[in-house]
């Protein structure tokens, strides 16, 4: 930590909190998260931070955050990464939203292909939402929090049926204590493409039964605005039964919905590349 002078506190969750750091050699503005050990432990979160380091450790993504390293002392944990001061994803909704088609377009295809890397990887996120998705200095989405991530083997689908997550985000199968896979963040993509499109979280309620019933139950009546790609994707990535939602077969059918392949000028590759410059900066 002496390498490290502390900023300011932007950060603080059920483990740790995170700071805006300098590094006093270079001078160069990075993120810190800070996690208490005892904490750890109490909560039984080894599991969750052992799995974010790995994440973290393991990929090199442009729409991922990047981990320049990790350390300890007698009480702490520190992980060192990339700062971003656009701050988070639900600022922007909070401005901006709705978006346009166009713009939802954007935001949603460079989340799609974070995703597609993490799950080629053998990772599930399981806690994908507007908190844990930042903006970097020029506008591009950057995932973050991998702390709830489960990992497999790269070659197999992640199984399990842990309760982790966010109610207003997590599938119907998460909800209902279901064995679930990967598709469970496809479902997380769909709700943020929706907040997107049409300003709000379609199972929004202050009481959290309330969420979970929403979620199991609720009939989704799609916009009139919206377009039939649209319509057509927010009822494929929403669908309850994950056999037979939008990208149970892999992140290669989303990237051929027609909301991506009909739009007239997008291309995957000019998006992982960043050929385009973003909505809003």
């Amino acid at each position: 930590m002496d390498d490290f002078e502390l900023l300011r506190l932007v950060g603080q969750g059920g483990f740790g909190k995170v700071y805006q750091v300098r590094k006093k050699i270079s001078g160069r503005i990075m993120a810190l998260k800070v996690m208490r050990k005892h904490m750890v432990i109490e909560e039984l979160n080894v599991e969750g931070t052992r799995n974010e380091r790995s994440v973290l450790e393991s990929v090199m993504h442009p729409f991922i955050v990047r981990l320049h390293c990790a350390f300890h002392d007698s009480g702490r944990l520190y992980l060192l990464m990339d700062w971003h001061n656009g701050g988070q994803l639900l600022k922007l909704l909070d401005e901006h939203s709705p978006f346009t088609e166009a713009q939802t377009r954007f935001y949603i295809s460079e989340l799609v292909l974070a995703v597609e890397e993490l799950h080629a990887r053998g990772i599930v996120h399981r806690d994908l939402k507007p908190e844990n998705v930042l903006i970097d200095s020029h506008g591009h989405l950057v995932v973050t929090d991998f702390g709830a991530s489960k990992i497999s083997c790269i070659d197999e689908d992640v199984r399990t049926n842990s309760w982790v997550g966010t109610e207003l985000y997590m599938a119907p199968e998460q909800l209902e204590g279901k064995v679930y896979g990967r598709v469970v963040d496809w479902w997380a993509i769909g709700v943020l493409c929706w907040e997107m499109l049409v300003g709000e979280n379609p199972f929004y309620h202050k009481n959290a039964d309330q969420i979970a019933q929403k979620v199991l139950k609720k009939k989704l009546v799609m916009p009139k605005y919206l377009s039939g790609p649209a319509h057509s994707l927010l009822k494929a990535m929403l669908n309850r039964d994950p056999e037979k939602r939008l990208g149970k077969n892999g992140a290669g059918e989303v990237k051929q919905h027609l909301f991506f392949s009909g739009a007239k000028g997008f291309s995957w590759k000019k998006i992982f590349e960043k050929v385009d410059g973003p909505p809003f900066k």
